[in-house]
């Protein structure tokens, strides 16, 4: 889906301050996802066309409405979702009106559980299926026995751009703690800053950058490995709430 972007041209002294947290989550080796934060297993922002592409499995498919993000708690002990926000690019500008910006409502994970935020627009559901304001009542076993939450988005001008966005998980305090970034630099402009230059970035939060993909997800095939097309795994284009075993 291709949309508006807008953003804010931030003075030198941001600019800076960017360099410490940038250059430090590059250097990670291993995801540094500490307790009680829930770690992003897996993004779908190029829905595939086709049946392929409906992945809320309502038999229609839409290119905003598909779109979602997996979570799961990678974790020995179970950690609360309350408060937690997921947000996209624009939602990071207080001048933008086409924000994508989730809170996650009050669900416990335990240990390995997963929790799929879908964009919702013009999505019917079956099974249990949360929103903002109100944890899913049970598992879905039409999505990977994962729970399920609809961001609840009416408009067709909120979502992921496939070539040029990101994913934001901040905790609850509004704290940055994971950014995964993707952008084609074949269509930014020479005037144009990258999408991880253009936020201020925590030192603490961890980044990652990614190549735009077509028509499928990007996921992880265990809690440290990097992401990558999900069609490099298996052939499928995506598989929400069916993530693979952690490694030992």
């Amino acid at each position: 889906m291709v949309r508006r972007q807008t953003y804010t041209v931030k003075a030198l002294l941001c600019a800076t301050m960017l360099i410490t947290p940038i250059v430090c989550a590059q250097q990670h080796t291993k995801l540094n996802i500490e307790f009680p934060h829930p770690l992003i297993t897996e993004v779908l922002f190029a829905v595939p066309t086709g049946l392929e592409g409906d992945a809320n499995r309502d038999g229609v498919r839409d290119a905003t409405g598909d779109e979602y993000v997996e979570i799961v708690n990678p974790h020995d002990k179970p950690i609360s979702l309350k408060g937690y926000e997921i947000s996209d690019w624009n939602a990071q500008f207080e001048e933008s009106d086409a924000g994508w910006i989730v809170k996650l409502p009050d669900l416990t994970l335990e240990p390995g559980e997963r929790a799929i935020i879908f964009n919702g627009l013009h999505q019917k559901w079956d099974g249990p299926v949360g929103d903002p304001a109100v944890a899913p009542k049970a598992k879905n076993e039409a999505l990977g026995d994962a729970y399920v939450i609809n961001s609840q988005n009416t408009s067709n001008y909120v979502g992921l751009n496939n070539t040029r966005d990101c994913v934001v998980l901040k905790d609850t305090g509004g704290t940055m703690i994971h950014v995964i970034a993707w952008e084609d630099a074949g269509k930014k402009k020479d005037d144009d800053k990258g999408i991880i230059e253009s936020l201020t970035i925590p030192a603490s939060c961890f980044v990652e950058t990614i190549k735009p993909v077509r028509r499928q997800s990007v996921e992880r095939k265990h809690r440290d490995s990097p992401l990558v097309p999900h069609g490099d795994r298996d052939g499928l284009p995506c598989s929400p709430g069916q993530w693979p075993a952690p490694a030992k």
